[in-house]
Order: C-alpha cells, then sequence, then structure tokens
C-alpha cells in the first residue's frame, strides 16, 4: 500500500513540480549565458576608448543575470511551498476526510508524503548546485581567475581528502544534506499540520508563522550546541582527528556535526508529533 500512495503522491507532486523545475534549469541556462556576454563584454571594451552602447548592453545584461540567479535560488523556497501545499490539500482539507478514511495507517500517508516531498526537494537542490558550479565555473575562467589557482595544492587537498577522518567528515557532509532534506519536508509539515489544530481561521499562515518560529528555534539550539562541542569536546582532545595536520577537517565538522545532530532530532520529533496530531486531535470540520 505504501508504494501505491508513494506512487499518487509523487504524480500529483510532478503535476507542478516539473514545469517549477523545467523553468529553473531554463532560468539557470539563461542566467549563465548573461553573464557570459556581460563579462565577455567588459573583458573587450577597452580603458581608452568609450564604448557607451556596449558597456549599457553589458550592464543590463549583468542585472537581468542576477535576477535570474536570485529567482533559481528561491526556487527552493518554491519547491518548498509547494510540498507544503500538497500536504495540506491532501490531508489538513476537504480531501482529507477521504484520504484519512482509507484502510491505511496514518504513518504510511505522512511517510509517502514526506518521501515524495523529499525527492523533489533533493532534484531541486541538485539543479541548484550544478547551476552554482557552472556558474562560478564560468564567472572564474573568464576573468583568468583559474590562473591563480595553485593545482599542487589541489593535489595536497585530494591526497587530504582521501584520508579515513576526511572521509568520515565528507560522510557526514552527505549525512547533512541527506537530513536537511527530510527535515524541510517534515518541519513544514508539523508547521501546518499545528496550524490546523490551534487556528480556528487562517489555518495556513498560522502554519507559516510555526514554521518560521521552529526554523529560529533551530538556528538557536544549533548554534549553542556549535559553540558547546567547539570549546568543550573538540578542544578538550585536540588529536581527535589530527587537527594540526587537517585543520579544513576539523574546521567542517564544528559546523557540520551540531546541524546533523539537530536536524536529525527535530526530523523524529517531527514525524512522530505530526502522526500523533493527525490521529488524535486534527478536525477537519
Amino acid at each position: 500500500m505504501l508504494g501505491k500512495l508513494l506512487k499518487y503522491d509523487f504524480r500529483a507532486l510532478s503535476r507542478v513540480m516539473l514545469p517549477l523545475q523545467g523553468g529553473v534549469i531554463l532560468a539557470s541556462i539563461m542566467g549563465i549565458l548573461l553573464i557570459k556576454f556581460a563579462i565577455m563584454s567588459l573583458s573587450s571594451t577597452s580603458n581608452y576608448t568609450s564604448q557607451p552602447l556596449e558597456e549599457l548592453l553589458s550592464a543590463i545584461s549583468l542585472v537581468f543575470a542576477l535576477l535570474t540567479i536570485a529567482m533559481v535560488f528561491a526556487s527552493y523556497w518554491v519547491t518548498l511551498l509547494l510540498v507544503g501545499r500538497h500536504y495540506y490539500q491532501s490531508l489538513l482539507r476537504d480531501e482529507g476526510y477521504l484520504t484519512l478514511t482509507l484502510p491505511v495507517p496514518v504513518s504510511s500517508h505522512l511517510l509517502s508524503k514526506t518521501l515524495a516531498g523529499s525527492a523533489w526537494l533533493f532534484v531541486n537542490a541538485i539543479i541548484i548546485g550544478l547551476a552554482t558550479v557552472t556558474l562560478l565555473f564560468v564567472s572564474f575562467s573568464d576573468t583568468g581567475l583559474l590562473s591563480y589557482i595553485n593545482f599542487g595544492s589541489l593535489s595536497d587537498l585530494a591526497h587530504d581528502a582521501s584520508t579515513l577522518p576526511a572521509m568520515m567528515t565528507l560522510f557526514e557532509v552527505l549525512c547533512y544534506g541527506v537530513v536537511a532534506i527530510l527535515a524541510a519536508a517534515l518541519q513544514i509539515y508539523v508547521a501546518l499540520t499545528v496550524g490546523a489544530v490551534i487556528a480556528k481561521t487562517h489555518k495556513v499562515l498560522a502554519g507559516i508563522g510555526i514554521y518560521v518560529a521552529i526554523s529560529v528555534v533551530m538556528q538557536i539550539v544549533t548554534s549553542l550546541l556549535a559553540f558547546i562541542l567547539a570549546y568543550f569536546v573538540f578542544n578538550a582532545s585536540p588529536s581527535f582527528y589530527s587537527v594540526s595536520q587537517f585543520p579544513w577537517v576539523y574546521e567542517t565538522q564544528k559546523l557540520v556535526l551540531p546541524g546533523l545532530i539537530v536536524l536529525s532530532a527535530v526530523s523524529v520529533a517531527s514525524y512522530f508529533y505530526s502522526r500523533y496530531l493527525l490521529r488524535t486531535k486534527l478536525n477537519l470540520d
């Protein structure tokens, strides 16, 4: 039954996600081409020759490119809102009467929507990441910044990255990314569910307010945990990951590990609390 629910949720989200993510890809290509045109125009302009038309076109291209890139990054929030919208309409509005009366556990509905929503958030994250890497490569290569990279240092960095401490840290970073996506979906789910339970009117606005409050609390807790680990755990054991030999591993772990702990705790708590509310407190009248 979980497979059928997952197939339904993924198809329902695909109706809005495919046009959105396709638009993000097109916007990324457009932004990269515009920035490339602006860089080429600026590099071809002589310091002693006035070319107002070319400079104007270059400036306009750069402005439109930056706006396009901003839209690409904003697509994450649009994707998250659409994931939350599907959850809200499926379980917390009129459709919830039919959905919750099916002979399927509430946990299956919640798990299906979490997996489907997280899958599209993951797709969006990959698109944004590829667009960012491509943009940086285009910008750096056209301005000659690649010539300043010390490839000897890069080989040393690659050698360090192949060591066990570095591999463990990279694994933690990967886990952080996966858990962050799951936490994002579950966080918007629990916020909307709490808003639907406690608010008589403006339930969506209440859910958004709760989501913002959860995000703020998460940032505070993560910062405090990072401080505690950095000054009372890592510094007390300087040989924990051979800090003198791999300082970048040490610094990365000080940031990743607290976030991973907080996100994991929030994900588990959000899932079980959402399930509890859907089972016992939800009133669709």
